[in-house]
């Protein structure tokens, strides 16, 4: 969340000389339209004059949401202590502690919100989506003046999904992908380039996704050079060894870099205007779905709020035109490498947004990796780094995953 400010200029009239009203007025506009970085601060500023102000806590407990910020349960909590019968403080309570993976708490809060106000359209569909399962689907926040899909700003750009690399589990995840992610972009076109391998088959189960298929090709990975790269891990985070796989994590590190450039330049060199660019890795399972996205300009790099390796998860993000030529750092990998970052993907990623000026942000989605083991068994890599501030729900990790593994079995 962005910082307390002393006063915030809108239209020429000073918000500090507004009374608190005045003031939360203002920022209804902002926040309707995606401006969240504008309503937060005239909320804060509300708050610092008067802390008990409910419409400024609600106002921004549902930006925290939108944001990915774990204080949106309890900056909803105190607006709802303080105003007891507003409906939409429950709705987006229980949007909250969904993004939080707190079923349970979110079924309570938004049965609370139907019974205060039933004709709330944004409630009937959260409780709709809850009573079909609980992870396939993004909750819908209400503010004042009506309910707002969290994604609705980005349904209506022109979208270039890009998914490159080895299929893996693409097989499991298809359906999952579909719900969690595809449906919010159905205007938006598919850019597949699939490596050659035991996996590549299942790239066709991308052709019926209810998407513009523009590019479904399987290529054969060349081997790259891998110059003095196993030396560079650096500052003790990441460390490749001597073994002798190590070649194989060099030349997979390399290819998935110079795979992601490939098919992000054959989408921004089809002459389509995209404004925006999606990187979508086909062995991702969203435990929750891509909700709160803010509107996407030029530079802005929306990622998922945990990485590792001292940088940041690059296996989902949605980007602007330049934030993606920055994300997709393949020609630029030997030039941050001499600038001291370090040889991992996700280093790699975050030192390339930060070097182009990108305005990095990050959606509360949450993803699992899905992989076969040598023998063919499922194994699943749960999200890393996860902030004790925002969530500490690995019993409910637990109870998705068993869930999964056993609906995949039948």
């Amino acid at each position: 969340m962005i910082n307390q400010i002393e006063s915030y200029s809108l239209c020429g009239e000073d918000v500090a000389r507004m009374t608190d009203n005045q003031a939360y007025l203002s920022a209804l506009p902002y926040h309707q339209s995606g401006c969240l970085r504008q309503a937060e601060e005239i909320c804060r500023l509300i708050l610092q004059r008067t802390p008990d102000h409910a419409d400024a806590l609600g106002m921004l407990g549902a930006i925290a949401c939108q944001c990915g910020d774990g204080t949106g349960v309890e900056l909803l909590k105190r607006a709802i202590t303080l105003a007891p019968e507003v409906a939409r403080y429950y709705n987006n309570l229980g949007a909250a502690y969904l993004i939080q993976g707190r079923s349970e708490e979110a079924v309570a809060a938004f049965h609370r919100a139907h019974a205060l106000k039933p004709e709330l359209s944004a409630v009937t569909l959260n409780l709709e989506a809850m009573a079909s399962d609980a992870s396939t689907f993004s909750p819908y926040l209400v503010i004042e003046s009506g309910p707002v899909n969290p994604n609705k700003r980005l349904a209506g750009m022109k979208m270039a999904i890009l998914v490159s690399g080895q299929c893996r589990t693409l097989d499991l995840c298809i359906t999952n992908l579909k719900v969690q992610v595809l449906r919010h972009f159905p205007n938006a076109d598919l850019w597949v380039s699939i490596a050659d391998g035991a996996d590549s088959s299942q790239a066709h189960l991308l052709e019926n996704v209810g998407l513009n298929v523009r590019l479904l090709e399987i290529v054969k990975q060349p081997t790259l050079d891998e110059k003095d790269y196993k030396e560079k891990p650096g500052n003790g985070m990441y460390c490749i060894g001597t073994g002798p796989e190590d070649r194989t994590i060099v030349q997979a590190i390399l290819r998935q870099a110079w795979h992601l450039r490939r098919v992000f330049e054959m989408a921004a060199g089809s002459g389509e205007p995209y404004d925006a660019y999606m990187r979508l890795r086909p062995d991702q399972w969203f435990l929750t779905g891509v909700s709160g996205l803010p509107i996407v300009r030029p530079e802005t790099a929306v990622v998922p709020w945990w990485g590792g390796f001292g940088g940041i998860n690059d296996r989902f993000a949605i980007l602007g035109p330049t934030a993606a030529d920055a994300y997709c750092y393949w020609p630029r990998l030997d030039a941050l490498l001499e600038s001291g970052c370090s040889f991992h993907p996700e280093t790699l990623t975050l030192h390339a947004l930060q070097n182009s000026g990108a305005d990095i942000v990050h959606t509360p989605a949450r993803t699992a990796t899905l992989k076969r083991d040598a023998a063919g068994a499922l194994v699943i890599r749960y999200p890393e780094n996860l902030p004790e501030e925002i969530i500490d729900m690995p019993s409910e990790y637990r109870r998705r995953a068993a869930k999964f593994l056993c609906d995949s079995r039948r």
